[in-house]
């Protein structure tokens, strides 16, 4: 899909076991949300915007978070 539209397209990953964050502890997705938080925000106020993710119970908390932010 990133072929076909690459302005519209963003794919990133948060693999615990794999990488770090700036702290050096393990990346999980609440970590890698939290570096975009305000391209998140801007792009789920939009009614065409998917978003993809799985991890543990738990990190709808994240979710949940950035959805009830001020506009």
């Amino acid at each position: 899909m990133k072929d076909k539209v690459p302005d519209n397209f963003m794919l990133d990953f948060a693999v615990s076991r794999e990488q770090t964050n700036e702290k050096g502890e393990k990346m999980y997705i609440q970590t890698r949300m939290a570096q975009y938080a305000e391209e998140l925000w801007e792009l789920l106020k939009k009614d065409n915007t998917f978003v993809y993710m799985c991890g543990l119970k738990g990190m709808e908390k994240v979710s949940i978070g950035l959805s009830t932010r001020g506009n």
